[in-house]
C-alpha cells in the first residue's frame, strides 16, 4: 500500500514503471475500485494541487518503480514545465471521460454489459493480456455486481471464446475489444 484512505500523503508520487489501483471502501466493507494509474502518473495529484482530502487507497497492483517528492516541489515544477502540464491535462480529461462511462454503464447496463464494457476498458488500456490478476471479486468492485454475478458473467465469456485464463492472467481474445 503506497498510501492509505484518510492519510495524509507524504508528497506526490510519481509512477516510472507498473500499475497502481485507486480504491475506496465503505463503513459496511464493500469496495469500489476507482482507476488505475499507469507509468507517468502523479499520485496523489488533486491532493497535491486542490488540497483535497484523501479519502482513497492507493496499492501497487503490479512491480512498481516510484519517486515520491515534496508536494511543492511537484506543483512547482507543473507551473515551470507547460509541457508536462499539458500532458497530465489529457490524461486527466481520458481518465474522466472513462469514469462517465463506467457510471453510464454502471446505472444502465446488464450484468453481462458491465463486465463486458470493464473488459474492453481493460483490454484497451493495457492490452489483451492484461499485466496483472484480475480476480472476479475486484471486476465485482469495479462494475458494482457481486462476485457471485461476475463469475456467472465470465463463464459464459469464457464459453464463447471471448476470453481465457493464463494461469491467473486474463486473456481477452482478438475481435472482442
Amino acid at each position: 500500500m503506497l498510501i492509505g484512505a484518510d492519510e495524509n500523503p507524504t508528497g506526490i508520487f510519481f509512477i516510472e514503471k507498473g500499475f497502481v489501483k485507486q480504491y475506496v471502501v465503505s463503513p459496511k466493507g464493500e469496495v469500489l475500485m476507482l482507476t488505475i494509474f499507469r507509468p507517468g502518473a502523479f499520485i496523489p495529484l488533486t491532493w497535491g494541487l486542490n488540497k483535497t482530502i484523501n479519502t482513497s487507497t492507493f496499492e501497487s497492483l503490479t512491480e512498481v518503480v516510484i519517486y515520491r517528492a515534496p508536494k511543492e516541489d511537484v506543483v512547482s515544477f507543473l507551473k515551470n514545465n507547460p509541457d508536462i502540464l499539458f500532458d497530465r491535462t489529457q490524461r486527466l480529461l481520458l481518465g474522466i471521460s472513462g469514469l462517465l462511462e463506467r457510471m453510464q454503464t454502471i446505472v444502465l447496463d446488464s450484468a453481462y454489459d458491465r463486465v463486458v464494457r470493464v473488459l474492453i476498458y481493460f483490454g484497451k488500456t493495457f492490452g489483451p493480456t492484461l499485466p496483472f490478476p484480475l480476480p472476479h471479486k475486484e471486476i465485482a468492485a469495479w462494475t458494482g455486481l457481486a462476485r457471485e454475478t461476475v463469475s456467472l458473467q465470465i463463464e459464459k465469456l469464457v464459453r464463447q471464446g471471448k476470453i481465457q485464463y493464463s494461469g491467473r492472467h486474463l486473456l481477452i481474445k482478438k475481435g472482442f475489444v
